[in-house]
């Protein structure tokens, strides 16, 4: 799909492909954190594959900020009547270094 938004504070990114679009949100009062801690990997207007790397966040900076409720990460699905598995094209949230989560 192609990024269509990105927050500039990197909590958040929209993704836009043909058959639906995704909100990615990390986390509950984020945005308080201005930036610290987020890292963009993308730009709006960048086409993204499944796999490749979109965001990363510092885990441990992120969930101790006094400023954060939640460090959840919310999936939102929009615009289509079908449905998604997250595991389809090999699409994954995982772990990266130490204490760095990346967002594929």
């Amino acid at each position: 799909g192609e990024v269509v938004m990105l927050y500039p504070t990197g909590h958040a990114i929209g993704i836009k492909n043909s058959e639906y679009e995704i909100l990615i949100h990390i986390g509950v009062d984020t945005v308080n954190l201005a930036g610290q801690g987020f890292i963009n990997k993308v730009e709006v207007g960048e086409k993204v594959k499944a796999g490749q790397e979109i965001s990363q966040f510092n885990f441990n900076q992120v969930r101790e900020s006094p400023e954060v409720k939640s460090i959840a990460v919310a999936v939102i699905f929009t615009g289509f009547n079908r449905k998604v598995n997250l595991l389809e094209n090999n699409t994954h949230v995982s772990a990266g270094q130490a204490e760095i989560l990346t967002i594929k």
